[in-house]
């Protein structure tokens, strides 16, 4: 009695696997022999798992930015993202990175965005948030020093009589006690100011920025 012939691997499964990697290389923009896996290579245990973990990261670390960008917002009173009924960001309304990779890959929840936009948006939003903190933090800088500026203490200190026309150095005493108490004045005004860490100008110099950057990703469309 003959052996019987072993059987060939089903084609449709090699040419499955093929075209999976391809359109894995396709999505990501890589060449297909760019990573070095060559022709006929396979998605392996491995790399699959490889991928996975590199997803995990991305959306862990996004969300994690988004956090705390969403914090930094509340801090400062700046306007906050607000739910709507359609194309809602899931990296920024759902509450844990499992959740979200969840909705991403294996259902998609009615009002959301598709995972690829929302990765887009995300990462628009922490680029204008951090080119915004620049921004926020040297408005709150320039009104300070406009605020201490020696020249309101010149204006607010005239010249009294002839002994200081004679003697400058009283003249000089005086606008030294004036600018002490200005800054008093100041520091209190700094603390007794919005929530903010820096105060109004900060806020305003941040949505400023933020509304800029929405400007230039919506021209870029």
């Amino acid at each position: 009695m003959s052996n019987p012939t072993p059987l060939e691997p089903a084609e449709t499964d090699e040419a499955s696997n093929q075209e999976l990697l391809e359109a894995f290389l396709r999505g990501a923009g890589l060449e297909n022999n760019s990573i070095g896996l060559g022709a006929g290579s396979k998605l392996t245990p491995e790399l699959m798992e490889m991928l996975g973990k590199l997803l995990a990261a991305s959306v862990h670390g996004t969300h994690g930015l988004l956090s705390r960008r969403a914090q930094v917002k509340r801090e400062v009173n700046a306007d906050m993202t607000m739910v709507v009924r359609r194309n809602n960001n899931p990296l920024k309304f759902l509450q844990d990175s499992d959740t979200i990779m969840l909705q991403m890959l294996r259902k998609k929840m009615p009002g959301f965005m598709d995972p690829v936009s929302s990765m887009q948006e995300a990462f628009l939003d922490i680029h204008a948030h951090q080119s915004a903190l620049v921004a926020g933090m040297q408005a709150a800088l320039l009104d300070m020093m406009e605020r201490y500026n020696p020249e309101i203490v010149i204006q607010q200190t005239p010249s009294e009589g002839t002994m200081e026309n004679l003697m400058p150095s009283l003249r000089k005493a005086r606008m030294w006690d004036k600018q002490v108490e200005r800054f008093q004045i100041v520091r209190r005004e700094v603390l007794q100011e919005a929530q903010a860490p820096f105060g109004n100008a900060f806020l305003t110099g941040y949505e400023a920025e933020i509304t800029r950057c929405e400007d230039e990703a919506d021209s870029d469309r």
